[in-house]
């Protein structure tokens, strides 16, 4: 009988890996491995092996940190990104305190613009089709409290309907 050797991990995912737990250091090392698909001693070896580099770049010039983002990215969704800056939208609104009437009411617009366009990213990848906004704007016209969930529920079983009449 022969052992079977897992694959070796490269350098490169090594190092998103060490980025990503950089950036999010309250998840598992377990967590950390199911979503970059590798074993628990792969993140532990990536941390231990490039912990020291990557803390270089966290403090390093903007082009190093470019580079790590760059490393980080190609792991991350588009909505992941935007969910990360719709929490430091919200957050910076909560803390800050001082901002005028006219700064605050910007900012809120913003955030609201965001979460739009992160709901139509959501609802096109359910969907997995580039008219997902206007799918979802016929909906909510005739049902206007229409959420994620029932316009994406709706969309499918209207779906199967046109399938089985197709047959």
């Amino acid at each position: 009988m022969t052992k079977k050797y897992n694959k070796r991990t490269d350098g490169e995912l090594l190092k998103q890996i060490v980025v990503f737990r950089a950036d999010n250091p309250d998840l598992h090392l377990s967590e950390v491995a199911k979503k970059f698909g590798v074993s628990y001693n792969s993140v532990r070896y990536a941390i231990t092996k490039y912990s020291k580099d990557i803390g270089i770049i966290k403090i390093a010039s903007k082009k190093e940190k470019q580079n790590a983002a760059k490393i980080l990215s190609s792991h991350l969704s588009e909505e992941e990104i935007l969910n990360d800056q719709l929490k430091l939208i919200l957050g910076e609104i909560k803390v800050s305190d001082n901002l005028s009437l006219t700064a605050r009411l910007d900012l809120n617009v913003k955030y609201l613009n965001l979460k739009k366009r992160v709901q139509a990213i959501e609802l096109s990848s359910h969907m997995k089709r580039a008219d997902a906004e206007l799918i979802s704007a016929i909906i909510r016209r005739f049902f206007p409290e229409a959420t994620k969930d029932d316009i994406i529920k709706i969309y499918r079983e209207e779906l199967e309907k046109i399938k089985n009449s197709e047959d």
